[in-house]
């Protein structure tokens, strides 16, 4: 299989909120692979040094009880370091809010800061890419949809049940991608694919919400690149109504 040749370690975070310039971390998990074989596992509660909101508890169940015990984020960050060591890629759904949290680690060996500087497969990219059916694809969801091999008593938004099932999705996602493209394919190739553009195909909001992106008028199409949250957020769909955009004034100038 594609991952055979790597070593390869799956990553969650839980937190205290979504913002890394004001929110900590509350709990890390990670699970090393060499190829489709799990190796080790390693996961920790972290005293994030602040309360913890309660809409934040109301996702991941953890409250200020639970981690004032816990090691500080320095330190559970030195010991991921310590776990991460020869891996050559990283893994994580929706890898770019895990990248926030992790970006800077302290390299125990060396005494200094280092930005982790492997590779990073985001799972959710690669499966909209690769399931362009799903309902949606957000972690619990692919994990019923693709009916994954994952024990039942694993609980979601927890960090280590989560990266229990995120690494039975890379494996499933790795297998249909060579499947797609054919057995020569490697690593750097799926990376590629999973970090190139996603077009979006339906409306995920407003009056043409669920109907294909091209049933809207040009003009309400600019009025989104323009005013839209979702569109200055979420790159794929700008780069969708752009194209969009970008094709209409192509065949409009060919027409004329």
């Amino acid at each position: 299989m594609i991952l055979d040749a790597i070593t390869w370690v799956v990553i969650d975070c839980e937190t205290t909120g979504p913002d890394p310039k004001e929110d900590q971390l509350v709990e890390v998990a990670a699970i090393k692979f060499r190829g489709s074989t799990e190796v080790a596992r390693w996961s920790t509660l972290v005293n994030p040094g602040q309360p913890i909101p309660p809409e934040s508890s109301g996702v991941h169940h953890l409250i200020d009880e639970d981690v004032v015990d816990a090691p500080s984020s320095p330190d559970a960050l030195k010991e991921l370091a310590r776990f991460t060591h020869g891996a050559a890629m990283l893994v994580a759904h929706n890898a770019a809010f895990d990248r926030r949290f992790l970006k800077t680690i302290e390299a125990p060996a060396f005494n200094v800061r280092a930005e982790i500087e492997w590779d990073w497969l985001c799972t959710y990219r690669l499966a909209r890419h690769l399931l362009p059916n799903a309902p949606n694809f957000k972690l619990s969801t692919l994990r019923y949809f693709r009916q994954l091999d994952v024990p039942r008593d694993v609980t979601a938004h927890r960090a280590l049940g989560d990266v229990v099932v995120t690494a039975a999705l890379t494996i499933d996602l790795a297998r249909i991608y060579e499947e797609t493209f054919g057995p020569h394919v490697d690593v750097d190739e799926l990376l590629e694919y999973a970090q190139s553009f996603v077009r979006i195909r339906t409306w995920p909001y407003g009056k043409y919400y669920g109907r294909p992106i091209h049933d809207a008028p040009s003009d309400y199409i600019r009025w989104a690149l323009l005013n839209s949250e979702r569109a200055r957020l979420d790159l794929d769909f700008r780069a969708t109504l752009e194209a969009t955009v970008l094709q209409r004034t192509s065949r409009a100038a060919l027409a004329s």
